[in-house]
């Protein structure tokens, strides 16, 4: 019988409705499971599987299998549609075989030759199922090789481009058919696998592709994570190593042997590396700590490193010298204060309360207490006990007076003078009982016997009094100095 000769100029999907054959009723068979044969040419992808078994055990079988008697085994079927249902089936037959031992198919009548049922298959297929673009690319190769294999057996003519009838027969347009011809033809092996695996996109596969097969194993050998990999990492990667082959070295004018392993940074080290935007490792605002400099530059680079720790240990020697003017500053402040205070018989809370400050009890207690030893070490932020100011703040405020040309007392608003009045010196202190009442400069012998301390102090009744307080015997006043602002016109009676 003469073979039917179909012409592929108008239409595929007609030429392929014309050659079905008859219309046969399909009817519903159960086969034995272990009858079921797969179709070695299946190219779609078996992924899923293990979510497929869990599907059809909840719901059953929604859809039969479609297959075809094995022309190599009497008795045995060929899967022609539904390889990811018989594995999904296979896994819940090994642990139930009673009940999954009967496996639901639809037996194809043969009509016409196996090409044009393969063929007719995956058009259906195009339709129905959901393709990665690897299985999209196999699916193309597959149907280019089934219609060339028709129009050599004289069963199908060609008036149209074959470009055309493929992408018809797999439902894309003829531009994404040119791309996946480009991904299948020139994508080297190692990015293609990751094609099929899906670890890359189309778009990623499709821009590897284009480019040379030496650049596209340099960028795997510079990608961690290729599932990671966009497309404009690609154009990145191939960027820089187009840089890194082209690179010369500006002392010498040669090829930069540098080069490959400033690529290996970049792309592989973590942090940000700015290798390639300066041309050279010297010229790197890095250069100094960068670990992955150029070998023909280390020696200079631990000359600037080892300047560059001189030039550290003189700004931190400064910085100590600094920082020991507000130490010894505020040192001064809290033992003149102890000294003060401890000669007035105040309290914290006394002086606290008494200045306006807020007193939070024992807290304020053991701080001042601490402060207060000379052994205790201060910080050059350390604050002061009369008020919430650094020593910092005291030495601008005494630079401030002496630019001025005024003393402190006068600044703060504590004297309307702009100096006050020199303090005496040795030979004028007087001793005995002073003439008048009023306020003096005292010599103070706190007990101790070993140092005199100055102390403002008032003299009413015969006595002396200090911040409110009478002096007893243990604190005697030695010696005396007039304070004149201060003088009162009552004078001491001489009995």
């Amino acid at each position: 019988m003469a073979k039917q000769k179909f012409d592929l100029g108008d239409s595929l999907a007609a030429v392929l409705g014309n050659v079905s054959g008859p219309d046969h009723s399909e009817q519903i068979t159960y086969i034995d499971f272990t009858k079921l044969d797969e179709d070695v040419e299946n190219f779609y992808s078996m992924d899923g599987i293990d979510e497929l078994a869990a599907n059809i055990e909840l719901i059953g079988l929604q859809q039969p299998i479609r297959v075809r008697a094995n022309p190599e085994a009497e008795g045995r079927y060929l899967i022609v549609s539904g390889h990811r249902r018989r594995k999904a089936i296979g896994e819940l037959y090994k642990d139930d075989p009673e009940k999954w031992g009967k496996v639901a198919c639809i037996v194809e009548q043969t009509a016409g030759s196996p090409e044009l049922q393969e063929l007719r298959l995956i058009m259906a297929n195009a339709d129905t199922r959901r393709m990665s673009s690897a299985d999209l690319a196999k699916q193309v190769e597959r149907v280019q090789m089934l219609l060339y294999k028709l129009k050599e057996d004289g069963v199908i003519q060609f008036s149209g481009r074959m470009r055309d009838a493929v992408a018809e027969a797999c439902k894309i347009s003829s531009t994404k058919l040119a791309q996946l011809k480009v991904i299948r033809e020139k994508l080297t092996p190692e990015w293609k696998e990751r094609w099929e695996q899906n670890v890359i996109n189309e778009t990623v596969a499709y821009k590897l592709a284009r480019l040379a097969p030496e650049v596209q194993s340099e960028i795997d050998a510079l990608t961690t994570r290729p599932d990671y990999l966009t497309e404009w990492r690609v154009d990145e990667k191939a960027e820089n190593i187009k840089k890194a082959a082209e690179m010369k070295c500006p002392y010498y004018g040669t090829a930069c042997g540098h080069a490959k392993a400033m690529l290996r940074v970049v792309h592989l080290e973590e942090g940000w590396h700015r290798c390639f935007s300066y041309g050279c490792c010297k010229k790197c605002p890095d250069f100094v700590n960068c670990k992955f400099v150029c070998p023909s530059l280390r020696a200079e680079q631990d000359a600037e490193r080892k300047a560059k720790r001189d030039r550290r240990k003189e700004e931190i020697a400064k910085e100590k010298a600094r920082d020991q003017v507000l130490v010894d500053s505020a040192r001064l402040c809290w033992d003149r204060f102890h000294e003060l205070r401890t000669a007035a018989g105040l309290s914290v809370e006394d002086t606290l309360t008494g200045s306006g400050r807020s007193y939070c009890g024992k807290w304020h207690d053991d701080r001042y207490e601490r402060f207060e030893n000379p052994d205790e070490k201060l910080t050059p932020g350390a604050d002061l006990p009369f008020a919430n100011i650094h020593p910092d703040d005291v030495k601008a405020i005494c630079k401030t007076a002496d630019m001025l040309g005024c003393s402190t007392d006068y600044l703060l608003g504590h004297d309307d003078r702009l100096f006050p009045e020199p303090i005496p010196t040795i030979a004028h202190w007087q001793i005995g009982t002073p003439l008048h009442y009023g306020r003096y400069l005292c010599l103070v012998d706190l007990g101790d016997g070993q140092k005199m301390h100055e102390l403002k102090c008032e003299f009413r009744d015969f006595k002396w009094t200090a911040y409110g307080n009478t002096l007893d015997n243990l604190y005697k006043v030695r010696a005396w100095h007039p304070l004149p602002e201060e003088w009162k016109t009552c004078v001491v009676d001489e009995e």
